[in-house]
């Protein structure tokens, strides 16, 4: 589907019950994440009566995809965290997305966002920020 605005891309939403599903559907976020993350997440669903929602199986490829702790984050990193995880909210929903990757600068990432995603990602980004200190 074509965004009205360039560089922000929009994903309908896709009901699903099956967690393979929802690990397809979330792979439409540009995450870089392995496909050796991918398997684990489907294999964990193999193996568990636990039944992840599209939001928390995003959720958990934006944390398998830190390469260092909280605490060794930078804010910049700790910010582009905040992005995809709005990111997942946003797929859900059905909203604009904006790719953000280790390569692009923060300001890359959030360049497109109007002014009530802005405000958002800052809630997002002091909820990430507060999970990480508190850990």
């Amino acid at each position: 589907m074509a965004s009205a605005q360039p560089g922000v891309k929009n994903e309908k939403k896709v009901p699903s019950s099956q967690t393979e599903t929802d690990v397809a559907l979330a792979t439409k976020i540009p995450f870089e994440t392995s496909l050796s993350d991918e398997k684990f997440l489907m294999e964990a669903a193999k193996y568990t009566s636990l039944q992840l929602s599209e939001l928390d199986v995003c959720h958990h490829k934006v944390v398998l995809g830190l390469q260092t702790t909280c605490n060794d984050l930078t804010e910049e990193e700790l910010a582009k965290v905040a992005v995809n995880l709005l990111n997942c909210q946003s797929v859900v929903e059905g909203r604009p997305i904006f790719p953000c990757t280790s390569a692009m600068t923060l300001a890359e990432c959030t360049k497109n966002m109007d002014p009530n995603t802005w405000n958002a990602y800052h809630i997002v980004s002091n909820r990430a920020r507060a999970v990480c200190y508190a850990s």
